[in-house]
């Protein structure tokens, strides 16, 4: 039998250890896909409001990422 040749004690870890792993994925995943379907949502009732302004809020963070990114570089720079 298989309890009797490797022990009972595997199957159990598996499980105990198999059940942390999906809820770990589950309490990433879900609100990861709330918040990107609040995104999408939120886009698309601002482009039926008005387009020029809808992107011009989407390019916004991406212009000030890139412009923080250009300050460190710059300051790396100043400093050799």
């Amino acid at each position: 039998m298989f309890h009797d040749a490797g022990g009972g004690r595997f199957p159990i870890y598996r499980v105990t250890w198999d059940t942390y792993s999906i809820q770990t994925i589950s309490c990433g995943l879900i609100p990861l896909v709330v918040a990107i379907a609040t995104l999408i949502g939120m886009m698309i009732i601002m482009l039926h409001f008005d387009i020029v302004l809808t992107l011009l809020a989407l390019a916004f963070p991406a212009l000030a990422f890139d412009h923080q990114r250009y300050n460190r570089l710059m300051g790396d720079v100043s400093t050799e």
